[in-house]
């Protein structure tokens, strides 16, 4: 009797480890992961040196296009506001894989009464800093309505069409794969260039500088442009040296493409590939060219600056009088660079 009580507990011990471990397998399998947005600036645009009556320098005007490039769209909510200080709190609403989501504080919106909505504080900064210094001339932007005005990249994992196509009191947000542009003429879309010495400069752009929304990755917040301006006294014009993403400190790199796994399949058929390089960037779109038969890609996951997921669908012809196309990596955007691997990919025919 003893020895059958024995057995049975044992029995019952691995049945509740069975069952303990079947919880933990169904729990990882049912896990939800956040969908967390990424803003990142393109570099400045249009940007023009205005100058007074006596041709001297009074502000720098440009463009500024920030995007999301990450996993999930940014959602903005306001909450209750407070009459006396014309503002609302904002919260940023995260979703998930499973359909849920949670909302976190973001800061606050600011009553606009001349355009008759509100402005999330603080959402970027500008510099002008001479190059080789580490002071200069700053101004901030305080956007008019954060919502998806460009469409920049929806080949990407999770882009979506315009979601947020209207200011909103309540409801802001950016989609994945689309941008909010500020033109030159707006509003805080300036510095102070008084007295402004000739020389070498760099004018950069750094979305969400107090990190209140939560992101991917917080540190490419950041694009640059190189500025050379010309003048006796003061600087009266201008030439553009360099445009690209992050610091103008950073290190650059040279664009490449080492490899595509598989780099085949039977036509008519998708498959999930792998490419390998250097210098990728979720701004670039994949493409494939210079074949009988073009595949289409989609679903373009950004993993790092050296790697890039995404799905290729290839059509159902029979026969092809060239099976191999081009793999090209690259960007409608000047300064982020093109590049192609030659014969990277062949269609099977059966």
């Amino acid at each position: 009797m003893h020895g059958y009580t024995t057995m049975m507990r044992a029995g019952l011990m691995a049945l509740g480890g069975l069952i303990a471990y079947i919880f933990l397998v169904s729990s990882q399998a049912f896990a939800c992961d956040v969908l967390l947005p990424n803003l990142r600036p393109l570099p400045a645009s249009d940007i023009q040196l205005v100058l007074n009556a006596q041709s001297q320098p009074l502000e720098l005007r440009f463009g500024a296009t920030n995007w999301n490039s990450g996993d999930g769209r940014l959602a903005l909510l306001a909450r209750s506001g407070n009459t006396n200080t014309q503002k609302q709190q904002v919260d940023q609403r995260i979703y998930d894989t499973c359909g849920g989501f949670q909302d976190v504080k973001a800061g606050d919106f600011l009553w606009h009464s001349a355009h008759n909505h509100f402005h999330f504080e603080g959402f970027a900064n500008y510099f002008l800093t001479p190059l080789g210094s580490s002071t200069g001339r700053n101004g901030s932007k305080t956007s008019f309505c954060i919502m998806d005005t460009s469409s920049i990249n929806t080949q990407l994992w999770g882009a979506s069409g315009q979601t947020y196509s209207t200011c909103g009191n309540v409801t802001q947000g950016m989609s994945v794969g689309w941008g909010d542009t500020y033109g030159s003429q707006l509003d805080g879309q300036s510095i102070d260039a008084k007295t402004l010495p000739p020389g070498d400069y760099k004018l950069e752009i750094n979305v969400d500088p107090f990190n209140r929304i939560v992101e991917t990755n917080e540190n490419d917040n950041w694009s640059c442009v190189k500025l050379r301006f010309t003048g006796t006294t003061y600087a009266t014009s201008f030439t553009i040296l360099n445009r690209r993403s992050g610091r103008c400190s950073d290190p650059e790199n040279s664009l490449s493409i080492a490899s595509i796994t598989p780099n085949q399949t039977l036509s008519g058929q998708t498959v999930n590939v792998t490419i390998k390089g250097a210098s990728f960037d979720p701004i670039m779109p994949v493409s494939f060219s210079n074949g009988s038969l073009i595949p289409s890609v989609s679903n373009v996951l950004y993993v790092d600056s050296t790697t890039l997921e995404a799905t290729v669908k290839v059509g159902g012809k029979k026969r092809l009088r060239d099976p191999v196309v081009d793999l090209n990596i690259g960007s409608p955007f000047s300064y982020t660079g093109n590049t192609t691997k030659t014969n990277a990919f062949t269609i099977i025919t059966r």
